[in-house]
């Protein structure tokens, strides 16, 4: 099967958890100092667990969650809740890695889109 085409959670999981890892080694070369401020164990434990609510509710579009009023912010509060219960929130660069790490992980889907619209595909 094409991962470009679908994916499932685990797959979505350790692809986050890669680009994680490449994005920690990419800044700390950039600045060593980053080593201090990156939690490098905090940062996979984010990353293994950022969608696991997604087992249990589904997984719920961005588009959605901006239309829906409310909705975002009530996913938002479960994850936070979820998350500190886990593994403790922080609110570090740590977290902004994992996001970047998201993004890059659904990156892949958004560039294959595009390729579609051109029709390159």
């Amino acid at each position: 099967r094409d991962l470009r085409e679908r994916e499932n959670l685990s797959e979505h999981t350790h692809l986050v958890c890669a680009c994680a890892i490449k994005l920690y080694d990419y800044f700390v070369k950039q600045n060593y100092e980053l080593r201090e401020v990156i939690d490098f164990e905090y940062m996979i434990r984010l990353a293994m667990l950022h969608d696991s609510l997604e087992l249990l509710r589904g997984d719920i579009l961005s588009i959605t969650k901006d239309k829906v009023e409310g909705l975002r912010e009530q996913i938002d509060q479960e994850e936070t809740l979820f998350e500190n219960a886990m593994i403790g929130w922080q609110e570090t660069t740590t977290r902004e890695v994992v996001y970047l790490a998201d993004l890059m992980a659904c990156y892949k889907f958004i560039e294959e889109y595009q390729n579609y619209l051109q029709g390159e595909i």
